[in-house]
């Protein structure tokens, strides 16, 4: 039964090589887009989740003006 789908797909990208390059490559941007998206997710909510107490953590952040009005330091993160 493999055998039979992979005949077919290998015919199917030997007459239309044009479009089974498009379709190929929108697959793998379209996983690799969506891998980022669940590794930038993940790395977001396990933000201090080592800690024993990790639900009573909050992060405050300040930020410092000098007297021009620009960013001097960012304290606290």
């Amino acid at each position: 039964m493999f055998g039979i789908y992979l005949k077919t797909s290998l015919r199917h990208l030997s007459r239309s090589r044009i479009y089974a390059i498009i379709n190929i490559i929108g697959l793998a941007t379209g996983i690799t887009a969506m891998l980022l998206a669940i590794l930038f997710w993940r790395d977001e909510v396990s933000f201090d989740r080592f800690h024993k107490n990790h639900e009573n953590l909050y992060r405050v952040t300040t930020t410092m003006l000098n007297m021009k009005g620009g960013i001097m330091d960012k304290v606290g993160g």
